[in-house]
């Protein structure tokens, strides 16, 4: 489940990921906001990232992530 496909249609994707967590689903009041997404690619710094791309390894492309 990519953070885009959440921005997209947060109501239904969202029912999609507490469904796949397995909890139920309920409104939030915060929504992922598609503009807020274009901005985080240089959120982290260089060591930063590498760590978490080597936390996430198996994770980042099973959700649809190069």
């Amino acid at each position: 489940m990519k953070a885009e496909d959440l921005a997209a249609d947060w109501p239904e994707q969202r029912r999609a990921l507490f469904e796949l967590l397995g909890v139920d689903d309920f409104a939030t009041r915060s929504t992922f906001q598609s503009h807020v997404l274009k901005n985080r690619n240089d959120q982290f710094d260089p060591g930063t990232r590498e760590l978490i791309e080597q936390t996430l390894g198996g994770v980042i492309p099973a959700m649809g992530y190069a």
